[in-house]
């Protein structure tokens, strides 16, 4: 199979794939708040504080969960939405993940404690619902490019706590990572697994 460059369209098509929703949804409360978020050197301790306070969620930390300091700064004024979203965003970062238990809980575990034993997604991807970013695995199989070509690019994608597991015989991959991100390699697999003819045009 001819090789082709795909970093110059890994540039472009980052920007352009959207990330998922949040965990957990805000209080109806809260719904309205907007404001800067300023989180300078805050304990994790004090980070989950705050998202349970917004989403009134109750949440069970291992006692294993990374003791780090969390920095997050806006410059201009989020949703609330989008301030917990963050929230999640920086936690990942920083190798932690909440993953709901039943409607009321969050168990707040190491990134790579919790991207273990995850259930397989066989869900078609127009029937799912609207993703989260709760540690999946699914597997993807490429029709047209080649495990080599695309594993590089994919990787700079997902979390640095991700697995990515080629499987040979089925010319694909198993990737565990936040639904969000998976859903995200995912959609730009598609862009790029065509016709060498199409990626040329």
């Amino acid at each position: 199979m001819k090789k082709i460059a795909l970093l110059p369209l890994f540039l472009t098509l980052c920007a352009a794939v959207p990330a998922g929703a949040q965990i957990a949804a805000p209080l109806p409360e809260f719904l309205k708040t907007e404001g800067l978020v300023n989180y300078d050197g805050m304990t994790v301790d004090a980070v989950l504080d705050e998202y349970a306070r917004y989403t009134g969620k109750t949440l069970i930390k291992a006692p294993n969960v990374p003791t780090v300091n969390i920095t997050l700064r806006s410059k201009t004024k989020l949703d609330i939405k989008t301030h917990l979203l963050a929230i999640e965003s920086a936690l990942s970062l920083n190798g932690i993940t909440m993953i709901p238990e039943g409607e009321h809980f969050l168990r707040v575990l190491p990134s790579d404690v919790a991207n273990k034993n995850q259930p397989i997604n066989t869900t078609p991807p127009e029937k799912r619902l609207p993703g989260f970013n709760k540690m999946v695995s699914e597997l993807v199989q490429l029709k047209h490019l080649e495990i080599d070509e695309i594993q590089p690019v994919i990787q700079e994608l997902m979390n640095p706590f991700a697995k990515i597991q080629p499987i040979a015989r089925m010319n694909g991959f198993l990737i565990t990572d936040t639904s969000a991100n998976i859903e995200r390699a995912v959609d730009f697999i598609n862009h790029l697994d065509v016709p060498v003819e199409v990626r040329e045009e």
